[in-house]
Formats: structure tokens, C-alpha cells, sequence
């Protein structure tokens, strides 16, 4: 369950207010947007185990060259049929379906790109609209655990 996008707003602007008084806060969530927006150290927890933590930019450098191909896609847009264990399993990266888009994890980064959008093209997905994103700390959760976010749908 959400809030409405004025009182989040509030929310953060009062915790950004806090931090910039010099105040400690302790903050937790599975919006890694929010924590990159808000925090200056990050500890990334696994299954109830801290897999990472220290100043921002040291964590998001964990994830190394990985980058994140994100191709909007919904069930209207993708080809009648598609399989996306089929897909995994020929591009031979994690890929993830959630909230309208694909997201494929490139763990050797940029390069990747072309023989992975090869074989998108090959499974009929649209690529309009994709974007290639350099590493964040959604990129470093997938790298070090080499799982999908579980805060999202699947289509």
C-alpha cells in the first residue's frame, strides 16, 4: 500500500530537511530511487543479511561495468504467445518483467547491448522507447544477488 504523491513528497522533503540539520536518520525501503535520492551511506540487505554497505558511490562501484536495459513492454505490446523464460534463456541474462517494462541485467555492461537487443528483436519485442541505464543500486542488488527486485508485478 502507497501514499499519494503529495504527502510522499512531503515525507522526503522533511527527511532531507532533518539530514541537512546535521540529524543521523535511519532510513529504510525498497525504492531504491528514494534511498539514492535521500542517503549518503546504503547497506543492502539479502535475505536478512547486510551484502553491502559503505558511502553511496562505493556501493553503486560494486556492480562494476553492469548496466540495465529497460524496454517498455506490456501485454498488448509484446507478440501473442511470448515466453519470457524462452527469452531469459536465449539472451543468457537475468530479465525481469514488471510494472511495464522489461528489465535485462548486463552484467559485462554497454557492450552487451547489441547481441541483446539482437535477440529481443529476434523474440518480437518492441524496442521503442528502451534505455540504457549505468549502474545504481537497483543494478547492485541484481549484481550481488543475481535476482530480480521483489517489489514489482510481473506482466
Amino acid at each position: 500500500m502507497g501514499i499519494d504523491p503529495q504527502s510522499r513528497r512531503h515525507i522526503l522533503d522533511s527527511v532531507l530537511h532533518l539530514a541537512e540539520q546535521g540529524m543521523t536518520i535511519l532510513y529504510t525501503s525498497h525504492h531504491m530511487e528514494e534511498v539514492e535520492s535521500l542517503c549518503t551511506r546504503v547497506a543492502i540487505m539479502d535475505h536478512g543479511r547486510i551484502i553491502a554497505q559503505g558511502p553511496l558511490d562505493e556501493v553503486r562501484a560494486l556492480a562494476g561495468e553492469s548496466a540495465v536495459l529497460r524496454v517498455p513492454a506490456s501485454e498488448e505490446s509484446l507478440p501473442k504467445g511470448f515466453d519470457l523464460a524462452a527469452l531469459r534463456s536465449a539472451a543468457g541474462v537475468p530479465v525481469e518483467a514488471t510494472r511495464g517494462e522489461l528489465r535485462l541485467m548486463l552484467p559485462e555492461g554497454p557492450a552487451q547491448a547489441p547481441r541483446v537487443l539482437n535477440v529481443l528483436q529476434e523474440h518480437g519485442v518492441p524496442l521503442g522507447g528502451m534505455r540504457l541505464e549505468t549502474p545504481n543500486l537497483e543494478t547492485v542488488f541484481l549484481a550481488l544477488t543475481g535476482k530480480t527486485l521483489r517489489d514489482g508485478q510481473n506482466l
